[in-house]
């Protein structure tokens, strides 16, 4: 594929059944499904979690630049999609065997829109226990457990958010952000409280 070709579909039932049948015929790299919030103008609903972790995934690979085929609804389509600065350079990547800082790690999941909880279970969340930090970022399915050594990264895994038991070793983890709209440090200075 030489470039990037938008399907839009009258729903997100009808997107996502074309983005499957896709995967039958074309290498999952190359496809990539935006689903959009279907509600009436007056209505609100916040958006499942499900739902911004896979539009978060999009919008990240969309923002990488390669070609893609991707299919939406009519109203993924129309959704504006954050300024490219937005998420463009805010991935955080974590690699066995590197020192991190963790204080300013954590001021960093914070600015991306993760939320501290006491037990990690759902996309957007990060705990820490100890030296056990926890993180459940859109780019995987699982979370990823990283087990710090003082400053340095022992030790990354996968874990199960319902029993809580680590699962696979992995070499890194990828951290996007938990949310489409982040606040530069220039908007926060701007933001003004009535």
């Amino acid at each position: 594929m030489n470039q990037t070709i938008l399907v839009v579909s009258e729903n997100n039932t009808s997107a996502e059944f074309l983005f499957r049948e896709a995967l039958s015929f074309l290498p999952s790299n190359d496809l990539i499904y935006l689903p959009g919030q279907e509600v009436l103008p007056y209505e609100y609903m916040r958006y499942p979690s499900e739902m911004k972790r896979e539009r978060i995934k999009a919008i990240a690979k969309i923002l990488s630049g390669e070609p893609v085929l991707i299919f939406t609804s009519v109203s993924g389509f129309l959704k504006t999609l954050p300024p490219i600065q937005t998420m463009q350079g805010r991935a955080i990547v974590l690699k066995k065997g590197k020192e991190i800082d963790l204080e300013s790690l954590l001021v960093q999941l914070i600015d991306l829109g993760y939320k501290r909880v006491q037990v990690c279970e759902t996309f957007g969340e990060f705990s820490l226990k100890g030296g056990i930090l926890d993180i459940f970022s859109s780019y995987s399915t699982e979370p990823v457990r990283i087990d710090l050594f003082g400053e340095e990264i022992e030790s990354i895994r996968t874990f199960d958010p319902d029993s809580q038991r680590s699962m696979t070793d992995l070499d890194q983890a990828v951290l996007l952000p938990a949310d489409e709209y982040i606040l530069s440090e220039e908007q926060k200075k701007n933001i003004r409280i009535f």
